[in-house]
């Protein structure tokens, strides 16, 4: 699962990806009077180098290039692991000894539409399939991710924040971060808040290279590594380096208390997370908004499958053939848990009320007693225009965004608003959904605002 170089890749020529190269617009450029090609490392990185912090029991394999750095570093691992051969399969040679000047430079793809990419997310495979009873996409949450579940170790000081897609996830997410930082903003800087908070049953399906042209291969490909070059890059800030790159190898080696995202339904989630009395903090968000907000977002993440109107979307909502299953199957398995001690369930409506409320309600949960000032910081770096304007926080920044002919702008985090679904919904649709709204949640005390 963590491996990311195949023979899939090796059926490329290497004329074929030199000359795809060219075409994004690669150059040499000098820094110090040394000469670099800025497909490979950016001047960006080298300005940050005298703020790099080595460390006494540091060890560094340098060398020109092609003068036997991978044969030494291999022999150095070893070296440095009581030569245990087995250690050496837990990730690639590549991953497990960070290359800490490179990055990737964006190729030229502005021939590539959103719709582009949807078609090509399409022809790589992209399926829907039920596990335990709840719909998934393959692209997003792959089957063997989930059959791992169970072995997942939690630990007491986890904080999870878990939601059905598009309930507020990431505004809550943020809010946590710094209630468990001590309202540090400058420490929300130290990486993008998909980095900062693994989504811990994520992973991305290797595309399928036959139907592909060498330009979308290298967009997906600059995609899937520019992720995995910043989670490097964070993690060893974080003072550790990972053995694989997905998020459940990542989140391993983060220090605790760690914060985790999930949006698995309860029955899925790792038992050991109950066990260990781990801090849940769980969003729900109205049905209605949720399935506008849901349907934009198939529109703008290219590895879910895509729809040709709303309605068809909504019939496959209804029938809660989407990713994570039925809405209310997921809110009621944390709503009927809500007085465990270890859980907290909040509304998107009543964030929106009153966003400080939820500030405070948040950090007295996570158990932080903070000043005025302090609850203050917090809800204005967590509004949603400060959140949408900050490429640290909104996920348009690792992602690609473009324009769908005739429509406007496709964006993470669009209005942040309750009741936009008005703007959606037919007269039936809306009374379709109050009716299961009726039927699923009456008598179970949980209500929304609309």
């Amino acid at each position: 699962m963590d491996r990311f170089i195949d023979t899939e890749l090796a059926r490329l020529t290497t004329e074929n990806m030199a000359e795809e190269m060219a075409q994004t617009g690669t150059k040499m450029y000098q820094f110090k009077g040394v000469w670099f090609a800025d497909t490979n490392v950016q001047e960006e990185v080298l300005l940050r180098m005298p703020e790099w912090e080595a460390r006494s029991d540091d060890v560094y394999v340098v060398s020109y290039p092609k003068a036997g750095t991978t044969w030494v570093q291999e022999i150095m691992f070893l070296a440095m692991n009581n030569a245990d051969v087995e250690r050496t399969k837990t990730g690639h040679t590549m991953l497990r000894i960070p290359y800490m000047e490179a990055n990737i430079k964006r190729p030229n793809v502005a021939r590539l539409t959103t719709e582009n990419m949807a078609e090509e997310m399409a022809q790589t495979g992209t399926k829907m399939y039920q596990f335990d009873g709840v719909w998934f996409a393959d692209t997003n949450v792959q089957e063997e991710v989930l059959l791992r579940m169970p072995e997942w170790e939690a630990r007491s000081e986890d904080v999870y924040i878990v939601s059905y897609p598009k309930a507020g996830t990431t505004w809550a997410q943020e809010i946590m971060f710094l209630a468990m930082n001590n309202a540090d903003v400058e420490r929300t800087k130290t990486g993008h808040t998909m980095l900062r908070i693994p989504y811990i049953e994520a992973n991305i399906k290797k595309p399928n290279f036959r139907y592909s042209s060498p330009q979308k291969i290298l967009l997906m490909l600059w995609y899937m590594l520019k992720m995995m070059f910043r989670m490097l890059w964070f993690c060893m800030k974080e003072g550790k380096v990972p053995v694989g790159i997905s998020p459940l190898s990542m989140s391993k080696i983060l220090p605790s208390p760690r914060l985790l995202k999930s949006h698995l339904p309860f029955q899925l989630l790792p038992p050991d997370i109950m066990k260990k009395k781990a801090k849940i903090i769980y969003v729900a968000r109205n049905p209605k908004d949720l399935a506008v907000s849901f349907y934009n977002f198939h529109k703008w993440m290219p590895m879910l499958p895509k729809y040709s109107s709303w309605d068809k979307y909504f019939d496959d909502f209804m029938a809660g053939k989407l990713c994570y299953g039925h809405w209310y199957e997921h809110y009621l398995g944390f709503w009927n848990r809500r007085h465990e001690e270890n859980i907290l369930f909040i509304k998107y409506e009543d964030m929106k009320k009153d966003h400080k409320a939820a500030v405070t309600q948040i950090c007295e949960f996570l158990g932080y007693n903070y000043s005025e000032e302090m609850l203050d910081t917090i809800t204005e770096h967590s509004s949603f225009s400060s959140m949408k304007k900050n490429p640290m926080t909104n996920p348009d920044s690792l992602f690609p965004k473009g324009k769908t002919p005739g429509k406007e702008d496709i964006s993470f985090m669009r209005k942040g608003k309750v009741g936009d679904w008005r703007n959606y919904f037919t007269d039936e649709q809306n009374k379709a959904l109050d009716e299961t709204c009726k039927e699923k949640l009456e008598g179970t005390g949980l209500q929304f605002d609309f």
